[in-house]
């Protein structure tokens, strides 16, 4: 309103309305735990809310289980973790393997196939189960005298893969004849049927088969059934055992695996 001064009249001037000046109000992410919000917009003059924003429910914590299998070096885990936010909602050790044993790592042969159980168990102690944390791959036909490999492959919680080894030794042949001669003496022992390298024929002085006392030689034959034994001292008594070989790779090794002694028998040699 406006007035003069001089004649007292008055009137009045209208200004429009200038409107609202907008400002957007950014939306807000919902999280895992937290609301969110959707985009929305004031007057940055009056203040006033031009579009209204409406509350996003948090989604709730969505998880996957990440597995680090366990290995004979280190502990592995399995964790629950969220995908979103990463939070861990568990984690469990997974111990190491520690031992594997076989029920039997020697056995004699006796033409039937070997087959030796297995147990494996963690750094506490605890037995695992055979299909579920790992398996085996045993020999075909492991009856004949020889090194034979199991192989495990660790599966589930657990990777990796072991081998262990049993052996089947040749069975024990007994002398069946002991026969002086001049100079030595005669041994002779029944055919056998396992596979065989040969033969060792220690005999001694002494009944103790003593280091300093005591010679061997060997037949390299599996087939052979007898051994002479020269260049001894007439009249002397010796004490004699035998035993069988095979001679086998292990580890691109060559090893021979005997069987035990046979009983020992004496004779004196001939003069």
């Amino acid at each position: 309103m406006y007035t003069c001064s001089l004649c007292g009249d008055s009137y009045t001037v209208s200004t429009p309305a200038a409107g609202h000046q907008m400002v957007t109000d950014a939306s807000v992410e919902a999280g895992c735990m937290t609301d969110g919000k959707t985009e929305g917009s004031h007057c940055a003059v009056c203040n006033a809310v031009i579009v209204e924003q409406k509350r996003i429910p948090a989604s709730g914590h969505h998880y996957r289980t990440d597995l680090v299998p366990a290995t004979m070096q280190r502990d592995g885990s399995v964790t629950r973790i969220c995908v979103s936010c990463r939070a861990v909602e568990s984690r469990d050790a997974i111990l190491r393997v520690q031992s594997i044993k076989l029920s039997k790592v020697s056995y004699t042969y006796n033409g039937k196939i070997k087959k030796p159980g297995i147990t494996v168990t963690d750094s506490q102690g605890s037995v695992l189960k055979e299909g579920m944390d790992y398996t085996l791959a045993y020999p075909k036909n492991a009856k004949d005298v020889g090194v034979y490999k199991i192989n495990i492959q660790f599966t589930g919680n657990y990777s990796g893969t072991m081998a262990e080894s049993f052996t089947i030794k040749p069975q024990s042949v007994s002398i069946s004849k002991l026969s002086p001669k001049k100079g030595g003496f005669a041994v002779k022992w029944k055919k056998q049927k396992q596979n065989l390298s040969g033969y060792e024929i220690s005999y001694s002085t002494s009944r103790k088969f003593t280091k300093k006392t005591t010679r061997s030689v060997t037949s390299g034959k599996g087939s052979a059934t007898s051994k002479s034994v020269t260049k001894l001292k007439a009249g002397k008594k010796y004490y004699v055992r035998l035993r069988a070989f095979r001679t086998v790779k292990e580890g691109g090794k060559t090893k021979r695996l005997y069987s035990a002694w046979s009983k020992q028998k004496n004779v004196t040699v001939k003069k």
